[in-house]
């Protein structure tokens, strides 16, 4: 699965973009009716009030309103497509500006290397294991004996 921001890969069960913040799911919101339905309703809409005003009411003014709805409703089918492909545009420059692989960083400080004959000098907590030791247990060993 894609983000749909930025495009990076993301689990199903994620909520949210790890790269971009985008939220992802159930979260969003979104309209259950498409944007060009509403932008065809109005249009026809428009229409409607347009011819009810010419036969019914046979009032200028009505139509001229109905004519006025109609026509945004024809503006607003036309304008969200266009939207919808600039947000794809600008999706995809997002995209493409984000380097398709890392490289690798060498590391700042390189440790020189250990020779056959260089000895470890021995640790400080080499021969701490003595302390893990009981006392009791050593009192109770040599009264045995």
């Amino acid at each position: 699965m894609h983000c749909p921001d930025c495009g990076s890969n993301v689990l199903a069960e994620q909520q949210f973009c790890r790269e971009c913040g985008a939220g992802l799911g159930a979260n969003e919101r979104q309209s259950t009716v498409p944007l060009p339905v509403i932008a065809l309703l109005v249009t026809f809409g428009g229409i409607i009030v347009a011819l009810a005003g010419k036969m019914l009411l046979n009032e200028n003014a009505v139509v001229f309103v109905g004519v006025v709805i109609s026509l945004l409703g024809m503006m607003s089918m036309a304008i969200i497509p266009l939207m919808a492909a600039k947000q794809a545009r600008e999706r995809n420059r997002r995209f493409e500006s984000q380097p398709a692989r890392l490289t690798r960083a060498e590391p700042t400080i390189k440790l020189p290397p250990l020779n056959a004959g260089d000895q470890m000098t021995p640790s400080v907590v080499d021969d701490t294991t003595e302390l893990l030791k009981d006392p009791a247990a050593d009192y109770h060993d040599s009264m045995r004996r």
